[in-house]
């Protein structure tokens, strides 16, 4: 009631749905008789936004482990052999990601950056004035991606 339009507060909500719908967009076209399921996909969006949150600077690398870790052995969160059957190879996954990420219904039309629900704590966001959504640039995605997908999630790049 407080914010019906998402424009403040609520959009705190969609913490980790930038990447989630992209993810399950790809997942779709790829496997569609078995896609990732809504939750895996923004499990896995949840654990890139903790990682886009500490390069950024915003989200202190003690909180990050921590999150990190516990989002990586949480039961909802698919391996990395289920993510990338789901998704199908990952030539050209970053461009296809990109493509779904623009999609999201928390940008504004720009083509250098997208909107980001990030953290800066635990049970705290990032806030720009009444915004709780932060522009990233394509190549702060990119090197945050190479970094999660290699490191972090074993896919190759």
């Amino acid at each position: 009631a407080l914010d019906p339009n998402e424009a403040g507060i609520r959009a705190v909500l969609n913490f980790g749905h930038t990447l989630a719908h992209a993810l399950e967009k790809i997942s779709h076209e790829e496997h569609p008789g078995d896609p990732l399921l809504h939750g895996e996909a923004i499990a896995l969006g949840m654990r890139f936004a903790v990682q886009l949150s500490r390069d950024l600077g915003h989200l202190p690398e003690a909180d990050f482990l921590t999150l990190r870790d516990q989002l990586r052995t949480a039961s909802f969160m698919p391996s990395a052999e289920e993510g990338l059957r789901h998704l199908g190879t990952t030539q050209r996954l970053f461009e296809k990601l990109m493509g779904g990420i623009f999609q999201d219904k928390k940008n504004t039309g720009d083509t250098d950056s997208t909107e980001w629900v990030l953290l800066k704590g635990f049970g705290e966001f990032v806030q720009k004035g009444e915004r709780y959504t932060t522009p990233v640039s394509v190549a702060s995605i990119k090197k945050s991606w190479d970094s999660f997908a290699t490191q972090d999630l074993s896919w190759p790049v």
